[in-house]
């Protein structure tokens, strides 16, 4: 994500604040860090780490588009091995009937629910 962009964002939420870049602020060039300047009581702090996670820290809800894509990859693979032949069937003694074939019916569910919650509440960039 680019600081623009990371700004844009910012704003939604609390635009008469002022961010500034890595290591664009006195004494932030050391650490390299962000500096957020909140007005009006002129309170400044400084944030470490990926864009990303400093919009999480404010309380802007954010997901890189990677990251989702990993959510959706997840529900896929769910889906495709769901009811296939389970290869570790019969080696234990407590299988049952149905341990033959795989049952990802919870995690295939729990899966879309996140994947809709995150689409329903987060910034996807």
């Amino acid at each position: 994500m680019t600081f623009q962009r990371f700004e844009e964002i910012f704003k939604t939420k609390y635009p008469d604040a002022t961010a500034v870049m890595h290591g664009k602020f006195g004494g932030t060039d050391r650490n390299n860090k962000v500096a957020i300047y909140f007005k009006p009581d002129g309170k400044v702090y400084e944030y470490s780490g990926a864009y990303e996670d400093i919009l999480c820290k404010l309380g802007i809800k954010v997901m890189s588009q990677s990251r989702f894509n990993e959510r959706v990859q997840e529900l896929k693979r769910y889906k495709e091995m769901h009811g296939t032949e389970n290869i570790f069937s019969g080696i234990f003694e407590v299988d049952t009937e149905k341990d033959k074939f795989f049952d990802f019916s919870e995690e295939i569910a729990e899966c879309e629910k996140n994947i809709e919650y995150i689409k329903a509440n987060y910034i996807i960039v």
